[in-house]
């Protein structure tokens, strides 16, 4: 017979029947309020919802798809798009099993299948992250590098984001690895003119200059003198890394990215200004002595602010022209105006003379 397969549903006489994909009501779907439907259908629905920004709709859409027809050719789509519905409203619990579902068969052949597959990977290592597992993001990362057909967008952004995992995780020299080969592997593609999109390679570099931060954060000046002289000389090695990084990354990054790099660099300065001028003096000076000793590290140590306002006037004055910067332009005022008072209150000459201005040129802040 040439007639389609029936196949009842419920207690005879009731509900509903599904014939080849197509679900037959005996009255209206409470949620889409059809009597026949099929999986292109609801999909249609629930996207339309999405774009009207009725969320809830489309949630209850794209799930009556999954639940009446979960091995329709649409499923994975519907199940990417619902778990990207849950990470908008930070349920990243819930969307997990969702982008877990999509990768467990084997790589798709077809074009948008394995766009959608390869997606869901990672989705699942950014999910993965915001929950604080971080080890599970790098094993998600991990286990899509091991596939040799990503593009090379798709190649670095999995590169870039089990470097940004491991670094989460607290290990430094590992992400410092995985992010330095991200860059490396940026600028190979870039060569080869198989790549335009820097945004990765500004946020690797950006994650570098982090890490040297995290370093000169860990390094605790203290006495005897002969300590202090290396501790401070390997502090300063770390800042100086960590600035050459930020720099890298303002060069592939935008205005944003010279708003944040910015901040970090001025607050690396700022920081290492404050720690010294804040050191104890060592136990065997008199009273008098300390006084002299503290005036001398103020004044020895001024230009570490004045670097830091530097940085802080040409991060804002770039910072205000971009409206993806805005967020930081407060911040960036807030530090400067915090130095700047700390900078006019010396009444050491060597300090209080030649203020910083706006007009401090871009190769000054080195």
């Amino acid at each position: 017979s040439c007639a389609p397969a029936l196949k009842q549903v419920g207690p005879l006489g009731q509900q509903k029947i599904v014939m080849d994909g197509t679900m037959v009501r005996a009255k209206p779907d409470p949620v889409n309020q059809l009597t026949v439907y099929d999986p292109q259908h609801l999909f249609h629905l629930a996207a339309e919802a999405e774009r009207n920004a009725h969320d809830a709709q489309s949630i209850q859409l794209y799930d009556r798809l999954l639940a009446e027809f979960p091995e329709a050719m649409l499923a994975p789509a519907a199940r990417f798009n619902l778990g990207l519905i849950h990470e908008k409203h930070q349920d990243y619990a819930a969307a997990i099993p969702l982008y877990a579902k999509i990768i467990e068969v084997s790589i798709p052949g077809d074009p948008a299948a394995r766009k959608t597959w390869i997606d869901a990977h990672y989705r699942l290592g950014a999910c993965a992250g915001k929950l604080g597992d971080w080890w599970k993001s790098v094993a998600m990362f991990e286990k899509i590098l091991a596939y040799e057909s990503l593009t090379d967008p798709d190649r670095m952004e999995a590169l870039l984001g089990r470097g940004i995992a491991l670094h989460e995780a607290g290990e430094l020299d590992a992400a410092e690895v995985a992010l330095a080969k991200a860059l490396r592997f940026h600028r190979e593609t870039e060569s080869l003119a198989r790549t335009e999109s820097h945004g990765f390679a500004a946020e690797a570099a950006f994650r570098m200059g982090d890490v040297s931060r995290q370093r000169f954060s860990g390094i605790v000046l203290e006495f005897p003198i002969d300590l202090l002289k290396a501790r401070l000389e390997e502090k300063c090695e770390q800042l100086l890394t960590a600035q050459r990084r930020y720099l890298q990354a303002v060069r592939y990054g935008d205005a944003h990215t010279v708003a944040v790099a910015g901040f970090r660099i001025g607050g690396l300065y700022e920081g290492l200004y404050e720690t010294i001028v804040t050191l104890k003096a060592p136990l065997e000076l008199t009273s008098e002595q300390v006084e002299i000793y503290q005036d001398e590290v103020k004044n020895r140590v001024s230009i570490l602010l004045k670097k830091a306002i530097r940085i802080y006037e040409k991060s804002i004055s770039i910072g205000r022209n971009a409206v993806s910067a805005q967020e930081w332009i407060p911040r960036l005022e807030e530090a400067l105006a915090r130095l700047k008072s700390i900078y006019l209150d010396s009444t050491d000459p060597f300090v209080a003379s030649s203020p910083p201005t706006d007009s401090v040129p871009a190769a000054t802040v080195q």
